[in-house]
């Protein structure tokens, strides 16, 4: 069913998403807070102002308070963070619909930010950073986004910041910063599921209408690598971890469902061409994926791999070949309407409960998009023709384009260069 779309007295943006056949109801927020918004000095602020959100409020003060009141009713938390925006949300059984959605915003309203709790959570996030630094496949994917955009810019830096940045932080800055960014008109509240829509609007704006209105958060305008640019971070492995990329458009970009749909190609399943030359025939990989990474007005189009240390450049060169042939040959017909298929069910495997839906939906609103059913999803990648992957393709995967970051042993950079160039 199509969601609806309100927009409450304050500005606030509200969708609701009826969902037949399900028991649970998830109540969503998404803010227009992400690390795009952050100066130097904050990198890994809007992550870290993620987990104090959690630390209680005045009616409900403390976070074992706050934690109790979500368990009594059943609920399931969490909360995430990426460039564009930071995500809150509770699921629990329909019965509990509207006492979710006063705690929810409560806790976006009303944090408290106690100074002990700040301190200990540094010790918290700093841990969650360590983690991610020891786990080569993950760190080479901040890796590559800070070559490709620079580390000291928001586009390039890790959403998580850094152990000097965390440590820095004050209560003063958190305040400040969600004072400047958790407004209505960056604000999209999500609710899903097993939900009366005609009966929530009153109650949703009960409850967020007095939230404040402002300006638009600063946006920064990435400056990208000119390639062929090779970037290696040694550490020692058994295994190489790399990602292999290009610049793309942003996500407003009519070809958008085109480099989906190359994405699905070369890597989106067994079938795919990466993971038969290189898994099938080869042998050089356990895994191997393409990825878009679309934002407002800038991209990139990645592919990651972990391979044995020894086969590095022999990988890249077939990795080159393969997305240059993207571009040099058409696809087959069968070979695109397994990638259609492919397309159209992860899309539906991925939209079954109610969070899934809220977060669907939310994440197109909360950046300014207009709202797209999985069925409207789905005709875009079908009206993809082999013309237009040959075409994009052409256009992403041009000399003198790529980027090349990698984790792992000692390789030779000037003879990687030479096989981007």
């Amino acid at each position: 069913m199509k969601p609806t779309q309100k927009t409450l007295g304050n500005g606030m943006q509200v969708v609701l998403v009826p969902l037949k056949d399900t028991q649970t109801v998830t109540v969503m927020t998404l803010v227009g807070a992400g690390c795009e918004h952050e100066d130097p000095s904050e990198f890994g602020i809007a992550h870290f102002l993620e987990h104090m959100m959690f630390k209680g409020t005045q009616k409900r003060p403390g976070s074992l308070v706050l934690a109790q009141e979500f368990e009594k009713l059943g609920a399931e938390t969490n909360a995430f963070t990426s460039r564009r925006y930071t995500g809150y949300f509770a699921k629990a059984h329909k019965r509990h619909t509207k006492k979710l959605i006063e705690i929810t915003a409560d806790v976006y309203q009303n944090p408290l930010f106690p100074e002990a709790e700040l301190e200990r959570e540094k010790g918290v996030v700093t841990e969650e950073i360590n983690m991610y630094e020891d786990m080569p496949q993950r760190k080479v994917d901040t890796y590559f986004d800070e070559v490709l955009f620079g580390a000291e810019s928001p586009e390039g830096h890790p959403i998580l910041g850094s152990r000097e940045t965390v440590a820095s932080f004050t209560r003063e800055q958190l305040l400040d910063f969600h004072a400047r960014h958790y407004r209505a008109h960056a604000t999209t509240v999500v609710v899903a599921g097993s939900i009366d829509s005609g009966v929530l609007t009153g109650h949703l704006e009960k409850h967020f209408g007095s939230v404040g209105t402002g300006t638009t958060g600063k946006r920064h305008t990435p400056k990208v690598a000119s390639g062929p640019t090779v970037a290696h971070l040694t550490k020692e492995s058994d295994q190489t971890h790399l990602v292999l990329g290009v610049p793309a458009f942003g996500r407003s970009h009519k070809d958008v469902p085109t480099v989906g749909m190359l994405a699905t190609i070369l890597g989106g399943g067994f079938s795919s061409r990466l993971f038969q030359k290189l898994r099938e025939e080869l042998g050089v990989c356990y895994y191997v994926f393409a990825s878009p990474n679309l934002f407002e007005h800038y991209g990139s189009f990645t592919i990651h791999a972990g391979v044995p240390k020894g086969r590095v450049r022999e990988v890249v060169r077939v990795l080159r070949e393969e997305l240059e042939r993207l571009g040099s040959e058409r696809v087959a017909d069968e070979e695109l309407a397994i990638a259609r298929s492919m397309k159209e069910g992860a899309l539906l495997n991925g939209l079954e409960t109610s969070d899934d839906l809220a977060y669907y939906y939310g994440r197109q609103a909360v950046v300014g998009l207009p709202l797209e059913t999985p069925k409207e999803k789905s005709a875009q990648a079908k009206a993809v023709t082999t013309a237009d992957v040959k075409r994009v393709a052409k256009k992403l995967f041009a000399p003198k384009r790529y980027t090349l970051a990698l984790v792992g042993p000692q390789q030779d950079e000037k003879a990687l260069t030479k096989l981007l160039t």
